[in-house]
């Protein structure tokens, strides 16, 4: 990445903060051939947050090297700065990263499917390559879903052409279902894997119970008679105090960068 940031105060001196990451994807924008769809790795790593360090110490230099771990979107990240020196002076800086690669795949899923649902899977694939190219999409669903009769299409596309394909998919059975796209041109290929959680019809049912333990105890869970066992859970907590069970609520609320705070 190389990007380096400067803040500068004319009474104060000058405070230089540098950041060197490195940032890699599967097929970056060079312009040269892939491996055939058979053999492309698949890109499943889609983190909303790619990194949050608030740890990082920099040299008496006011100089840190830090390595982020690739991640498979196709997207401008955000890389957010804010430092601080020993005698209280502040910087900060936003930089726009961008990873692309000139032909990918990509596909909309949703959040969450029940046992009988059918939905029609959009898939799109943007070929921003010189050449014209003929891609062939396959389609792979497991763990609970299950693709229609279409389980392949073709499509055309000129230079910096975008097309799409729908492919019909039914929830079988509950569990975390797995959706895995391939879309093989005539020079380049990408792949692209996604999850959808699949439950299964009916309501939910939670129950909790609060005890003071002191020596041996006994806490019995009545599931329900017609539960589905694979999607029956069983969560147990210890905790020292009232307050100890305050501040694990605290910290699901104020925990940085997923909390509410």
């Amino acid at each position: 990445m190389g990007k380096k940031i400067e803040e500068a105060e004319p009474d104060a001196g000058v405070y230089k903060m540098v950041i060197e990451g490195k940032i890699t994807s599967a097929n970056d924008s060079s312009g040269e051939s892939v491996t055939p769809a058979a053999a492309v790795r698949v890109r499943e790593f889609f983190p909303e947050t790619l990194a949050w360090m608030p740890e990082i110490v920099t040299d008496d230099k006011g100089e840190a090297e830090i390595t982020l771990p690739a991640a498979d979107s196709i997207t401008t990240w955000r890389l957010s700065l804010l430092a601080n020196a020993k005698d209280g002076r502040m910087g900060s800086a936003d930089i726009p990263y961008k990873v692309f690669q000139d032909f990918f795949v990509d596909t909309d899923v949703p959040v969450q499917l029940t046992v009988g649902d059918t939905f029609s899977l959009p898939v799109a694939v943007h070929n921003y390559a010189k050449e014209r190219q003929t891609i062939t999409l396959t389609l792979d669903a497991r763990s609970g879903l299950k693709v229609g009769e279409k389980t392949t299409a073709s499509l055309t596309l000129e230079p910096d052409g975008v097309g799409k394909a729908l492919f019909p998919i039914h929830a079988v059975a509950a569990g975390r279902g797995q959706i895995t796209v391939k879309a093989q041109g005539d020079k380049l290929a990408d792949a692209v894997r996604r999850h959808i959680d699949v439950v299964p019809r009916g309501r939910l049912v939670e129950e909790a119970a609060n005890a003071t333990l002191r020596g041996d105890a006994v806490l019995k869970v009545n599931m329900p008679s017609g539960a589905d066992p694979a999607t029956s859970d069983l969560s147990l907590r210890f905790y020292p105090g009232p307050v100890s069970q305050l501040l694990a609520g605290l910290d699901g609320m104020l925990r940085e960068p997923y909390g509410c705070f």
